[in-house]
Formats: structure tokens, C-alpha cells, sequence
């Protein structure tokens, strides 16, 4: 297989080379150079516990913080940190045998293809009312591995995220939602994995849904709240992301969202995936608890310096 081919992480033939140009780092010396410099602060760094990334993973947090070496340490450092002062989110690794009490909650899944304009789409498709914290937790550190690999196999521009609630009790949701937990969780994949968040697509008839909304706005801050959508139908979505690439239960043209949680658990469940996310979870900073203030890690108050874009 090619360095970018991914049979569950499909790209474009041009995204590699467009979303590099759009960094300025089409140039394969430019590239390497900002890898250099990003593998040479990492050795010095000898209060994380590893340092020895691949030159492919160090090339996606470049690209994961829109070419900047200098914000791709920052993430890095965060997310090592992160790690050492929310070890809950990340003690469970084995995607296929720790989490088999979500399958009767939500499938979800990130779907093969991009969008035209490179992002790539996770969907939750929920349909039992029966949540409770700790099934909110649950899933939170299931996302964890699915943006662990995102973050050492894909390309893509940025991620778009599909919440369909239309099956769901929205009061009894909230209910359910405790929002330190949250906070912490959106902090981990913004500030820690990088993750540009391009939109987010809330799909319910409920009214209820704009208390949701109005609750987890502020928690995403001024600029990715502005990209938070409720539409009251499915077919109100097409005109955001397009239905051919959508699952069969969005009513898209693509392979059920049941199908796709079944591969990715099965994917993510490997010896070697499995090894990987211990190892990962592991890569923790021994200093973790200079960044505690700034992103206010104890879980109190809000992230008013939460802004990636």
C-alpha cells in the first residue's frame, strides 16, 4: 500500500498535494525541513516519556496545525500533558472487547470518504434513550482511538461531526450529559490531537434541541460554536455534506454506519492497533502539570482559551 492509502480513510487523488499547498509545504524539501525541526525538539524534550514518533505521524501534526511547527509542539506537548492529568479518558485500549456496551446505544463511525472539500465525516447514529455519565464517558474514550488513529493515518482538512438525535429523548440527554466531562474530552481532541473541527450537524425534530445547543456551545468556543447546525430533517443535511458518501441509515448511498462500526472496531481491535494505543496512552509528559491552569484541567469554570480553528 501506498504511504496514504487507508481502505477504511479513503482520500482524493489531489488531497494529499491540495491540503499540503494549502499550508505552503507542496514542496517535498519544505515538508521535510518543518519534520526536521519538529524531530529535533522532540529529543529534547526529556520530560516526555516518548519521543520517538515517525516521521509520518510528525508530518500530520504539521499538517494538523495548518503547517506550523511551532503549534504542532504546542499539540504535542498538550497532548502528552493531557494524558497524565485525564487518565481516565485513556485507560481502555482493546476497541473490540472493552466497549461492547455501546453497541445498543449508537453506531459510530468515521466514513470512508471525504467530503469535495477534504474534511472527513464521524457520525454518531443514536437510538436509545438509556443513557446515563457513564455511557457518555464510555463513548468518549472509544472517540479517543478512533482520533488516535485518525491522528497517525489520515490527511484530510478537517473533521466533520454528524450527531443524529432523531431517535433520541433530547431532555433526557442532557439529563445524562455532565458537562466537565465534556469540557475535558472536547479540550483532549482540540487542544491535544489538534483536531480542526469544520462543523457540527445536530439532526432532531426535537425543539429541545436548541437547550442542548445553547448548553454545549460555549464549550466549543467563538469560532467552531458558530459552525453548530441543527436541522429538523435528514434531507436538511444534504446541504452540507453530500448524501453519496453518507450511510445507508442517513438515507446516503454508502455502506451502513452498522457495517462501518463493525469494521472499525475490528480494525481498531488488532494486535497491533491495540499495542499501538497502550503505547500511545503511555506517551505522557512527566511535567504535565504546568499546562493544569491554563486549560483549566480540574474541570472547574469554562475554556475561555480553548479558540482552535
Amino acid at each position: 500500500m501506498d504511504f496514504f492509502d487507508d481502505v477504511f480513510l479513503k482520500l482524493h487523488p489531489n488531497t494529499v498535494t491540495t491540503v499540503r499547498k494549502l499550508y505552503n509545504l507542496e514542496k517535498r524539501e519544505d515538508m521535510d525541513r518543518a519534520i526536521d525541526a519538529l524531530e529535533d525538539w522532540l529529543k529534547k524534550q526529556y520530560h516526555f516519556t516518548k519521543t520517538d514518533y515517525t516521521r509520518d505521524f510528525l508530518e500530520r501534526s504539521i499538517i494538523m496545525t495548518k503547517g506550523s511547527v511551532e503549534r504542532a509542539k504546542t499539540q504535542i506537548s498538550n497532548l502528552c500533558s493531557m494524558r497524565a492529568v485525564y487518565p481516565k479518558f485513556f485507560e481502555k485500549c482493546d476497541a473490540r472487547n472493552d466497549f461492547n456496551n455501546l453497541d445498543s446505544i449508537a453506531l459510530c463511525a468515521f466514513l470512508p470518504k471525504l467530503t469535495d472539500d477534504h474534511y472527513r465525516v464521524y457520525v454518531a447514529h443514536c437510538y436509545n434513550e438509556d443513557i446515563t455519565p457513564d455511557i457518555f464517558l464510555e463513548s468518549f474514550r472509544f472517540g479517543i482511538l478512533k482520533f488516535e488513529y485518525i491522528k497517525a493515518h489520515d490527511y484530510c482538512n478537517g473533521i466533520i461531526g454528524i450527531l443524529d438525535y432523531r431517535k433520541m429523548n433530547i431532555m433526557k440527554l442532557i439529563a445524562a450529559l455532565e458537562l466537565v466531562t465534556l469540557q475535558q474530552f472536547l479540550c483532549i481532541l482540540m487542544e491535544g490531537y489538534g483536531i480542526r473541527i469544520a462543523g457540527v450537524h445536530i439532526v432532531s425534530p426535537s425543539k429541545a434541541v436548541e437547550a442542548l445547543v445553547k448548553i454545549i456551545k460555549p464549550l466549543f468556543g467563538p469560532k467552531v460554536s458558530q459552525r453548530i447546525h441543527v436541522h429538523a430533517t435528514i434531507e436538511a443535511l444534504y446541504d452540507y455534506v453530500p448524501k453519496n458518501i453518507l450511510p445507508s441509515e442517513l438515507g446516503g448511498n454508502e455502506e451502513s454506519i452498522a457495517v462501518l462500526k463493525e469494521q472499525w472496531k475490528d480494525l481498531l481491535g488488532t494486535k497491533e492497533n491495540v499495542n499501538y494505543m497502550q503505547e500511545m496512552s503511555n506517551a505522557v509528559s512527566n511535567e504535565a502539570y504546568k499546562i493544569k491552569d491554563k486549560y483549566n484541567l480540574d474541570g472547574a469554570g469554562t475554556f475561555r482559551s480553548l479558540s482552535v480553528d
